[in-house]
């Protein structure tokens, strides 16, 4: 028999997960019978596990900081792929002066 119980915050579910198709939002009845349901699912087959994830909603207050410190990751996600596209670019560059050197060299010595 497998029945367990879990505890995360809301802003840790990604929106992925919230717009999911597997993503259900039920009351607390429904919750209860569900809970009902499922013990006697892994009493009938020792095989069954069955997990049940609780979502915790922060304060306003809390749920505006997690909004911000990820519009702040996004933000530095951001500069790090301007940083990574801006090195690319610099290095297809050199690469390309240093084939042009390489064949100006060539010219000069008719190879």
């Amino acid at each position: 028999m497998s029945l367990e119980y879990a505890l995360i915050t809301d802003s840790c579910l990604p929106e992925e997960v919230k717009k999911s198709e597997y993503f259900v939002a039920v009351d607390k009845k429904q919750w209860l019978d569900l809970i009902d349901y499922s013990e006697g699912l892994v009493d009938a087959d020792p095989n069954q596990k069955v997990l049940f994830l609780i979502v915790a909603k922060g304060t306003p207050e809390q749920e505006e900081e997690a909004a911000r410190k990820k519009a702040e990751r996004q933000q530095e996600w951001e500069k790090l792929n301007a940083e990574k596209e801006r090195l690319k670019r610099e290095q297809e560059e050199k690469t390309k002066l240093r084939k042009k050197s390489e064949s100006i060299f060539n010219a000069l010595y008719h190879r």
